[in-house]
């Protein structure tokens, strides 16, 4: 049980990482997304983003599309958030934004996170459930995610936070409190600019 359980809590880590963490914007594609400089952000309303679908940079036409889900007022948030602390303000914003409008259920804030030497930092803190199949069902886990500044050359910081009535099984890639060793967050530095 225990083995079976850290392979479902792990289970939605890969893809999420992934989708938080290995998007390489291009300027064409921050443009894209913002309607003009990052100063400018400008959300594409759902049928302008579906009539760019067809540009023939169809990796970008999906960004725009996805920012098209994420309402205004929490991208002009987000984006006021990083521009105080965060090294990459673009790529992160990039990633989360991509993160918020694939996932609906997780939802952003700041939030004080205390690193395991005391120090503390206010950071960037997204919550919420995601959907994993496993063994035919689909399971619903939350999550916190932690974005530290130096993203994205510094790993996030992933736990499974359980609600009442749920435990946290310590297992491979899980410790009692939650938090996520995956192999792909351990070797953070080798990945964080794979582009997929």
């Amino acid at each position: 049980m225990p083995k079976a359980y850290a392979q479902v809590a792990t289970a939605p880590v890969r893809p999420f990482i992934r989708t938080i963490g290995a998007l390489e914007p291009s300027k064409s594609g921050i443009e894209l997304a913002w309607g003009r400089a990052p100063g400018h952000m400008i959300s594409p309303s759902v049928g302008e983003a579906r009539r760019l679908e067809g540009l023939h940079d169809h990796q970008n036409a999906r960004r725009y599309v996805a920012m098209a889900a994420v309402r205004q007022q929490v991208l002009n948030w987000l984006y006021s958030v990083l521009t105080s602390e965060y090294k990459d303000v673009n790529r992160t914003y990039n990633d989360v934004a991509q993160t918020l409008s694939h996932y609906s259920s997780l939802s952003p804030r700041t939030d004080v996170y205390t690193y395991e030497n005391g120090a503390s930092a206010l950071l960037l803190h997204i919550s919420g459930t995601l959907p994993v199949n496993f063994r035919g069902t689909t399971y619903r886990f939350p999550i916190a995610l932690w974005v530290p500044h130096g993203y994205p050359q510094e790993a996030p910081l992933v736990y499974v936070t359980p609600t009442e009535g749920m435990l946290v099984r310590p297992g491979q890639h899980v410790d009692p409190q939650g938090k996520i060793y995956h192999p792909y967050l351990v070797g953070w530095g080798e990945f964080w600019d794979v582009k997929i």
